[in-house]
């Protein structure tokens, strides 16, 4: 992208995306419009995310939290393995299936 319109894409991003609440590559390459009338291309996704990198922008938004992550449920299921051992060896030719969200 030319040095003007990364300004004007950086102007662009003072303001909120729309509907959303953060810039992701997705929005940044809807609002990259400036760029692609002057090159006459499609912006894709990708590149939106390589203009944000560019701009020295960071992912701000927190990722995920997973119920495996929990302190609490690993000592759950820390406690709950012996007695799926002593299952196991009971039943030696039985499948046993366990589920961390009980």
């Amino acid at each position: 992208m030319r040095k003007y319109n990364l300004q004007g894409l950086w102007q662009a991003l003072a303001e909120q995306p729309g509907d959303e609440d953060l810039w992701d590559g997705l929005s940044c390459c809807a609002g990259c419009a400036v760029d692609e009338r002057v090159t006459r291309t499609t912006v894709h996704p990708q590149r939106g995310w390589e203009y944000l990198r560019q701009l020295e922008m960071r992912r701000r938004r927190p990722r995920p939290q997973y119920v495996e992550s929990d302190p609490q449920v690993q000592v759950a299921w820390k406690k709950s393995w012996p007695s799926v051992q002593q299952i196991r060896e009971e039943y030696p030719d039985a499948t046993v299936q366990v589920c961390p969200y009980t």
